[in-house]
């Protein structure tokens, strides 16, 4: 009887394992000229982009965690997002160590009412997700990380839109699978967004008149 009692006790007093880290990468995006408000990109017609178009982007996570949102944009650079830049681009080289952030449920990039405008150039337009519970440790090197993969594979010609996520992606051999798979050596959550761009210029609209 004591020797039950021991087991049932010792059972209650297991330590109980922490749920993962969850989260989801949101891109919006808007047309040129400005007149209608961001949409998310999955909405019917918001993609493909157009040159001169814009995008704005949030994160939100299960809790407080540490994020970093990068841009490889349709012309091949890598550019760095939150937590480097808030409102421009001030920072554009990503072996910039990120500025000291507190951990959040919600990020936004740029800061509300703001927005990220594309380029000229056609081609693939990519937005990468980066999270975790702590932060980088100063030996993790951001920059040479992810300089150090082959780029983002581009959307095939009959895409115009793709959504990868880890750990929902582990197993998959596709190429952007395997982009992903070194990051999840360092972050609990990792997330691509693809969209096309086709580099078409659209004027912008003149401001109303109040």
């Amino acid at each position: 009887m004591l020797l039950v009692a021991a087991i049932l006790f010792s059972g209650s007093c297991a330590p109980t394992k922490p749920p993962p880290l969850s989260g989801q990468l949101n891109v919006l995006v808007r047309s040129a000229d400005r007149r209608v408000e961001p949409v998310p990109v999955e909405t019917l017609g918001a993609v493909p982009v157009q040159s001169g178009g814009a995008m704005c982007l949030d994160a939100n996570f299960s809790e407080p965690a540490f994020a970093y949102l990068v841009w490889f944009d349709s012309a091949g650079e890598i550019i760095p997002l939150y937590p480097w830049n808030n409102e421009t681009l001030e920072i554009k080289d990503l072996d910039q160590p990120p500025p000291e952030r507190r951990a959040g449920k919600l990020i936004f990039s740029p800061l509300l009412g703001k927005s990220w405008t594309f380029g000229v150039q056609p081609g693939t337009e990519t937005v990468l997700l980066l999270a975790r519970k702590r932060p980088l440790t100063p030996e993790t090197r951001l920059g040479e990380l992810l300089k150090s993969l082959p780029a983002p594979p581009p959307l095939e010609p009959s895409q115009i839109l793709r959504r990868v996520s880890y750990p929902a992606a582990t197993g998959s051999s596709s190429p952007l699978a395997a982009f992903i798979n070194p990051l999840t050596k360092h972050f609990e959550i990792v997330q691509i967004v693809q969209f096309a761009h086709t580099g078409q210029v659209v004027e912008a609209a003149p401001p109303a008149s109040r």
